[in-house]
């Protein structure tokens, strides 16, 4: 089988017969996707609990270290360099921008606003909702593309 024992080719050993020739994109299947999708869903929106300890993305809080979030394009941008290995097209981008972040508008200021008021005050309620909504929102989408997958 052209195997030398104890001399693999390297660290990760022989490659598997059976994946050739897509190897490691094998994994990327009608089952496996949307268990992914799934697990992603409940890491955004519920978190996910195990031995009493609850694990959940933090959507503000993770915007929050970007360099320039009040700007919707840089926080897509942004976010993006963080999360994705491919890029994304700038129509979905435009897309994502308008009907999550700005909820449909078409000025990028209601993003801005909404941001500056959490900013201002994170303790209200209702500007945190706002944010936190439209970023889980955001995040989620990102999470659910195909481009998402291939990272």
């Amino acid at each position: 089988m052209a195997q030398d024992i104890g001399d693999p080719p390297n660290v990760s050993g022989w490659g598997a017969y059976y994946q050739a020739p897509q190897f490691h994109e094998i994994w990327i299947n009608s089952d496996t996707l949307p268990k992914r999708n799934r697990f992603t869903d409940t890491m955004i929106t519920t978190g996910y609990t195990r031995n009493g300890k609850k694990i959940i993305i933090d959507a503000v809080a993770f915007t929050n270290t970007l360099p320039n979030p009040a700007d919707p394009n840089a926080l897509i941008d942004d976010a993006l360099s963080i999360l994705y290995r491919v890029p994304l097209s700038a129509t979905t981008k435009q897309t994502l921008k308008q009907q999550i972040l700005l909820t449909n508008q078409t000025q990028d200021y209601y993003w801005t606003n909404a941001w500056n008021a959490y900013i201002a005050d994170p303790t209200n309620a209702s500007n945190y909702n706002v944010v936190n909504t439209r970023l889980k929102s955001l995040y989620q989408y990102f999470m659910n593309l195909s481009e998402y997958q291939l990272n």
